[in-house]
């Protein structure tokens, strides 16, 4: 499942676009930055904000990048619920930067609950394989509740399909819509292609019970049919008792 994931994320993180207008687009996390890159490929080079490991805990804006979300003409995240440090940043953004949360907006988007494991606050997601970027770059903010929503929601390639399309219409006022037209209906087809090999792949696997090492996968698993018997940890800051593990 490692080598799936990694594949997944690694087409999110593709991008190679030429510079048309300079941070017309800020984008928060590495698998949000990779859809608008393709889309915007040829048209606008995306800025990413958290890079490498950086943690939303910790992390505060820089002078320059306070600039740049204040000089976007667009701004994206997935929204409160994941990159809680935006949050007083963007509602003071002036009225001609739109703030798009693609958790809330994204029209057919599936939405899962957090699950009980996985309903919990103030914790990164440093240690589970999400490719390049990890869950260091963004963190759980206050998201808990009954009503909770799992905001990763981009582990599910119908979602990215769903975010993509939404993107390439909040994109069209930047110009050039018949290049985004085209570069939309090829990020579509990677993605569907994506979908289409993982599924073949994961197939003969679906009945295998797995662990992961703390609950982030819901979408994953619910796109392939997977079956995830437990976690090591709620956090990455918890260790794993000697009970727990005899359980699983």
């Amino acid at each position: 499942m490692r080598r799936a994931l990694l594949a997944l994320l690694a087409l999110w993180v593709w991008a190679a676009p030429a510079a048309a207008e300079p941070r017309s687009v800020v984008v928060s996390i590495k698998p949000i930055y990779g859809l608008a890159a393709a889309l915007l490929d040829g048209i606008a080079e995306p800025v990413l904000l958290l890079h490498g490991t950086a943690s939303p805990h910790t992390y505060a804006l820089r002078p320059s990048e306070r600039r740049a979300l204040e000089d976007a003409r667009v701004v994206v995240w997935v929204g409160p619920e994941l990159e809680s440090f935006l949050t007083r940043s963007l509602a003071v953004l002036p009225d001609r930067v739109r703030v798009v949360g693609l958790l809330a907006e994204t029209p057919g988007l599936q939405r899962l609950p957090l699950s009980e494991d996985d309903d919990h606050d103030d914790h990164g997601h440093d240690d589970h394989g999400h490719g390049d970027h990890g869950h260091g770059d963004h963190g759980h903010g206050d998201h808990g509740g009954a009503d909770a929503v799992d905001p990763h929601m981009w582990l599910s390639p119908a979602n990215a399909r769903a975010m993509a399309r939404y993107l390439a219409e909040v994109f069209v006022p930047l110009g050039q819509p018949e290049r985004l037209a085209r570069n939309a209906a090829a990020l579509d087809g990677r993605l569907a292609a994506l979908e289409t090999a993982l599924a073949a792949e994961l197939a003969p696997v679906g009945e295998r019970p797995f662990v992961v090492f703390h609950p982030a996968y819901n979408y994953f698993i619910a796109a392939f049919g997977l079956h995830q018997a437990g976690t090591l940890v709620l956090t990455p800051e918890q260790g794993a008792s000697a009970r727990h593990l005899a359980e699983l």
